[in-house]
């Protein structure tokens, strides 16, 4: 509601095709992203628009906009006395932990820490653990070291090799899968290594083509950029049917 008012009454996003839902979905994305981020609400549309390797006024102009519907967002939900995920994790982030009283019965209740799939963990996360880790009487963590899928979600597992690791007794192991066959595992890690070494890569013996999608700031983009693919792949004389979008 608040991107169609600030549309029709300032003439907000002008440069942009998108639907008002379009929009405050990216809006409320990166909103919850820079939460678990442990980034303050205030940033999200200066970072997002210096990470852009095109800048422009009208982008600028954009994301400034972002800023201000966010500002607005949190204060009408303030009045309605409504939070959601990125407001409960901000207040949580920035008021609770900091509050000494807080702490000091946090420490006293938690005496053991288990934490699964501590590569996807977000920054936010990560402080949060690393807080606890030093009163706690053990911690017990298991960690990818080649990563997951947490990093769509803001996942930082650099940021956990710096912050915890250096703080824990690494123990190695070496399992082998059993979730499926040997040939699947064998199969995606082929995959894998194909998608990060190059953006078409030939999968023998079934002769698949692999397209990776370059990274886009905003998921309205990505879907842009999708559909953008499929109907070049289309007009090149590929059949719809014969298209797998993962």
């Amino acid at each position: 509601m608040l991107v169609e008012k600030r549309r029709n009454s300032q003439d907000s996003f002008l440069n942009l095709i998108d639907k008002d839902s379009s929009i405050a979905i990216d809006i409320s994305s990166n909103f919850v992203k820079a939460a678990a981020a442990a980034l303050s609400y205030k940033d999200i549309g200066y970072r997002l628009y210096n990470a852009l390797d095109a800048k422009t006024e009208d982008k600028k102009a954009i994301f400034d906009e972002a800023d201000k519907i966010i500002e607005d967002y949190r204060k009408r939900c303030l009045e309605c006395g409504v939070m959601d995920f990125a407001m409960a994790v901000d207040f949580y982030n920035s008021i609770l932990l900091k509050e000494e009283d807080y702490l000091r019965s946090l420490k006293s209740r938690i005496k053991y820490l288990i934490v699964d799939n501590l590569e996807e963990a977000v920054p936010m996360e990560i402080n949060f653990i690393n807080t606890l880790i030093d009163s706690v009487d053990g911690a017990m963590m298991s960690y990818n070291p080649d990563g997951g899928y947490g990093s769509i979600f803001g996942g930082n597992k650099e940021y956990v090799e710096n912050v915890l690791l250096p703080k824990c007794e690494v123990e190695k192991i070496e399992t082998a899968p059993y979730t499926c066959d040997k040939y699947m595992t064998e199969f995606s890690n082929m995959l894998f290594e194909g998608i990060l070494g190059k953006e078409n890569v030939k999968l023998k013996p079934n002769g698949i083509d692999v397209i990776r999608m370059p990274e886009a700031v905003l998921r309205s983009d990505m879907l842009e950029n999708v559909v953008d693919k499929i109907v070049e792949l289309t007009e090149a004389g590929y059949s719809q049917s014969d298209i797998a979008i993962v």
